[in-house]
């Protein structure tokens, strides 16, 4: 259809609401009932509860800030079913967890259990030595982890990135299992992925008052931890000119002359055992700067001049509107599947797409077996 037909059917259709006649902004009942009862239960939960601390003192264990230890104490006080810590990058939210996890299982006597929007999140959770921690997505698919987490408080990192239906589900998992929820993240540095930004939503309707971390640590130098201070702040244009004022930022208009300064770069972190990251906007960007890295490498004597080509799955991207539309696939295109599905799909299975079918069909074949026994499934 037309763009002009897709604007009519948007302005006529019943399942579609707006604010006020005429408004261009819509949205359907399907998603103002998921915020609804995500506000509902949080609503339903406050000032229900003991406090998690149970009136006990605890000592930090190091050495923390005077807001971090009103963060824990913020979260040790609450009578709430959800609680919710606000804190940007670099206020040393890590050691503040670190230190509420340990004061929550002493005085409450539940176990804290930690989880993450995405795997790499919840690796990095490990890292930092949180052992007993998944992701969100594993504790609303999995029994096992909903059976371990019944009872517990859960704690979920980077809660920005939640969607109203997840975090609808969280909060009536935690209000069902006698559990308590507390919710660490900064609603204006992540945004969820998902329809739904959930944590912004509970904040600016009141249903959520959070203890916030303001005061960065990570950055040493004054000047530029003023300019992170401007950024966190959502001060976007007084933070980068502060940051261009100090002489961090530079700019190479020309394409060649700016990959030769960044490889440059590259290669003078290697020869001092630097890490070094390289950040581009889009893929391409990304391989013609790999390009020049590895040539600067091997002109070093880095990389040997032989080389070998291999190939590799990249993903699409595609929103979970896109990936139950098979006019979005293409003959060649992989799935991989990372739980079971319906029809017998296994966690951790790649099937290739033969052919679409129909208009909401396709025909794959498992990659895995297909040398044997060319297993060819509908789906």
């Amino acid at each position: 259809m037309s763009v002009d037909q897709a604007k009519a059917f948007a302005f006529q259709d019943p399942r579609f609401v707006r604010p006020q006649p005429g408004a261009r902004i819509i949205t359907t009942r399907e998603v103002l009932n998921e915020e609804s009862e995500m506000l509902k239960g949080v609503d339903a939960g406050r000032d229900r509860y003991e406090e998690i601390g149970r009136g006990g003192s605890w000592n930090p264990t190091s050495r923390v800030s005077d807001e971090q230890k009103a963060a824990v104490e913020h979260m040790l006080c609450s009578r709430d079913l959800v609680t919710a810590i606000r804190g940007v990058a670099g206020t040393g939210k890590t050691t503040m967890m670190k230190e509420a996890v340990l004061a929550m299982t002493a005085l409450s006597g539940k176990e804290g259990l930690l989880f993450a929007p995405s795997s790499a999140a919840t690796q990095v959770l490990k890292e930092q030595g949180f052992s007993a921690s998944d992701t969100v997505q594993s504790l609303t698919t999995n029994t096992m982890v909903q059976d371990a987490a019944r009872g517990k408080i859960l704690l979920v990192d980077e809660a920005g990135f939640l969607s109203a239906k997840q975090m609808r589900w969280l909060v009536k998992f935690a209000g069902d299992n006698q559990c308590r929820l507390v919710l660490c993240g900064d609603s204006r540095q992540h945004h969820a992925v998902e329809r739904g930004d959930s944590l912004r939503v509970l904040e600016k309707t009141g249903a959520l008052q959070p203890a916030a971390l303001t005061k960065i640590f990570r950055q040493k130098i004054p000047a530029l931890r003023d300019a992170i201070q401007e950024l966190a702040r959502g001060n976007t244009e007084e933070g980068f000119d502060k940051l261009d004022a100090f002489g961090v930022i530079q700019e190479v208009e020309d394409q060649a002359l700016r990959l030769a300064a960044i490889a440059g770069l590259h290669m003078q972190a290697v020869k001092e055992n630097k890490s070094s990251l390289i950040v581009a906007p889009t893929h391409g960007e990304c391989r013609q700067i790999a390009k020049a890295v590895r040539q600067a490498m091997r002109n070093e004597g880095l990389l040997s001049s032989e080389e070998q080509t291999s190939m590799r799955l990249e993903k699409l991207n595609l929103t979970a509107s896109q990936r139950q539309d098979a006019i979005n696939y293409e003959p060649g295109n992989v799935i991989e599947f990372h739980r079971r599905a319906a029809g017998g799909f296994k966690s951790g299975e790649q099937w290739e797409v033969v052919e679409r079918t129909g208009a909401s069909g396709l025909m794959v074949e498992n990659t895995h077996v297909r040398a044997e026994t060319g297993q060819i499934r509908s789906l």
